[in-house]
């Protein structure tokens, strides 16, 4: 897990990079059904859940 302080122009260009990577996620889950699409958002956020614990129990006191 990488966490990371951006600045005002990074800010700006993380927020167009997240506006193109939705995009790119609504053409590719295109003509999916909505309870696809909600089991794939509840497993991946289980997924980051697991990755976020792995994390914080690895990291030094």
């Amino acid at each position: 897990m990488v966490r990371v302080t951006l600045t005002s122009s990074g800010g700006a260009i993380a927020i167009k990079v997240r506006d193109a990577v939705i995009d790119v996620w609504n053409d590719w889950l295109d003509g999916w059904n909505a309870q696809d699409v909600n089991d794939l958002i509840r497993l991946l956020g289980q997924l980051r859940d697991t990755m976020q614990q792995t994390f914080d129990e690895s990291a030094p006191a």
